[in-house]
């Protein structure tokens, strides 16, 4: 082998190990880049399922109003050291409304699970079980004030629902009546 031969097949033996020193290195910066993004989104609530990275660019995937897109999401990626940049990447669909659970419907369908308010036959006079069962609702009431709560039932038994809480000290202004289903329902309308 000549001079020429043994300079090109060094020439290419260097390109091959810089190829792959740099497809090695490229791969460790990405997942490394990944990782430390995923998580300053999730130290922030923000999903990082839409998050990739290519080299030093990083692109955030999700639909327009999501949080995975949001203006905090790029700048928190931005923000880690050695991301160079971040790209936006919209798909379709629509986000659904976040269903606002209030805290005391938790506590009242909790305390109601399972159980019936019961009365004493066909009547409007709550039976001992009843009472007990209201009993359970009484503290959560008496702790949110402030709540206002529709009672929704066979209208006189709702009336006897709300003496009955009337009776053990709370305030029946902050109790309306609405014809509806057989068995008692609690709901909260308004209020803190």
């Amino acid at each position: 082998m000549n001079n020429r031969g043994v300079l090109l097949l060094g020439l290419l033996a260097i390109g091959a190990l810089d190829v792959f020193c740099i497809r090695t290195t490229q791969a460790g910066i990405e997942q490394d880049l990944f990782s430390r993004s995923a998580a300053v989104l999730e130290q922030n609530q923000i999903p990082p399922a839409g998050l990739s990275v290519n080299g030093r660019d990083a692109l955030l995937s999700g639909i327009k109003g999501s949080l995975e897109v949001s203006d905090q999401a790029r700048t928190l990626v931005g923000g880690v050291p050695g991301v160079r940049v971040v790209e936006i990447n919209f798909l379709p669909g629509t986000l659904e409304p976040v269903r606002v659970v209030d805290p005391v419907q938790v506590k009242l369908d909790e305390a109601l699970r399972d159980r019936t308010i019961a009365f004493a036959g066909q009547s409007a006079f709550l039976a001992p079980p009843g009472r007990a069962v209201l009993d359970r609702v009484i503290p959560i009431l008496n702790a949110s004030p402030g709540v206002a709560i529709e009672i929704r039932g066979p209208a006189t038994r709702v009336a006897s629902v709300k003496n009955y809480l009337a009776s053990k000290g709370l305030a029946s202004g902050r109790f309306s009546a609405a014809a509806g289903t057989e068995k008692i329902q609690f709901t909260v309308i308004g209020g803190k």
